[in-house]
């Protein structure tokens, strides 16, 4: 593959605009510390947990006491590291939203810079992000460094699985699309194409199946009702709806038939993590989803990392709103 360095921004028809400098931005790769169990005021701070699905019970892995809010928690393939954006305490702007790597403990705590919606590479070595200041979605590599622009215009990158594709949504003659971007042959497809789809709206944080050939996304209808739903990469007119509901985006893929998504749950005041099955019959609506057991029901869940036996589930908790 030719030197990532030298690639122009090669963008579809109309991702034309061209691609700002590499310069790097502000805070890059600046080692943060967690907090130890002792931190007194432990409870009001974001936590990064580990939920073991066999026990029903959740862990606190470490907490993020520099830190107002934390989102996008994604596991590296090699199962070794996090990465997640947030932002510092104090600052409200999503201009400045940072990017954090870390080790499952907490060790090794990296701000590495500005950047949203952070995606690990296949092998475990790049980042993708999506950039408020300078627009689109970037790949970046451990140290913080911007080393290519995949599209000025996209945003919210999701590695595949399986390959070195690229998806995100970006905008196409018909509106908006996903958009796949194959990293080894520097192209480009939409998914829905010439013939469109049926949604105002594409919300970014969509996810691929186990074996890349649907996408799960959340959407919004023309009428103004959400939904989560899938459609199939190689038939795009094959879209299924698997959830009537106005949810939170970040989609979880537990297997091929069952997915996890983070909404309110009225019997305990706060955001928690549901499970969604894919029945392939009438979508879920509702709170017909199933909550799923031993998250700190007294704190909000967002996000939601899965690990490859697929035993435990990995969230950001955040204190409930007063």
């Amino acid at each position: 593959m030719r030197s990532l360095r030298s690639i122009c921004c090669v963008l579809l028809t109309f991702l034309s605009a061209a691609c700002p400098s590499f310069a790097q931005e502000a805070s890059k790769d600046r080692q943060i510390k967690p907090a130890s169990d002792s931190t007194k005021e432990v409870a009001k701070q974001v936590w990064v947990c580990e939920l073991n699905l066999e026990s029903d019970s959740s862990t606190r892995l470490f907490t993020l006491p520099q830190l107002s809010s934390a989102g996008s928690l994604c596991l590296s393939p090699d199962q070794k590291r996090f990465a997640f954006d947030g932002l510092y305490e104090g600052e409200t702007r999503l201009e400045k939203t940072q990017i954090f790597i870390s080790n499952l403990d907490g060790s090794e705590l990296h701000d590495l810079g500005p950047g949203a919606l952070p995606s690990w590479a296949p092998d475990s070595k790049l980042l993708s992000v999506s950039r408020y200041s300078a627009g689109g979605v970037w790949l970046m590599n451990l140290d913080g460094e911007f080393t290519h622009c995949v599209a000025q215009n996209g945003w919210g990158g999701r590695w595949s699985p399986v390959s070195k594709e690229l998806l995100f949504t970006g905008p196409s003659p018909n509106g908006q699309d996903f958009i796949i971007y194959n990293v080894d042959e520097d192209s480009y497809r939409n998914v829905f194409g010439t013939k469109g789809h049926p949604y105002q709206r594409l919300v970014f944080n969509s996810e691929w199946s186990s074996k890349a050939d649907r996408i799960f996304f959340k959407a919004t209808r023309k009428d103004g009702t959400s939904e989560i739903s899938s459609v199939s990469v190689a038939v795009p007119q094959d879209i299924r709806v698997h959830f009537l509901r106005n949810s939170y985006a970040n989609i979880g893929l537990l297997s091929d038939d069952e997915f996890i998504v983070p909404y309110g749950a009225k019997q305990f005041g706060t955001v928690q993590l549901h499970r969604i099955k894919i029945s392939g019959a009438a979508p879920v609506s509702d709170d017909s989803g199933k909550h799923i057991a031993g998250q700190f029901t007294d704190r909000n869940s967002f996000g939601c990392a899965i690990s490859a036996d697929r035993k435990k589930i990995y969230y950001i908790s955040v204190p409930k709103t007063p």
